[in-house]
């Protein structure tokens, strides 16, 4: 089953990908998500919930 971990808000300079696990907005390499055009935003939650299911399982 497809992750759906990652969701966006709207801002009120843009749109903002958000992590509702941690209760903030996701960051990428220490960089937090915000401030996107809708599709963009879009674009990247779909990048990042695929990257969360096809993470290595460490075992």
């Amino acid at each position: 089953m497809p992750s759906t971990r990652y969701d966006f808000r709207k801002t009120a300079s843009g749109w903002t990908v958000w992590d509702p696990a941690k209760g903030t907005p996701a960051a990428v390499k220490g960089v937090w998500q915000v401030d996107f055009e809708l599709e963009l935003a879009d674009e990247l939650i779909d990048a990042l919930n695929w990257l969360d299911d096809h993470e290595p399982v460490n075992t």
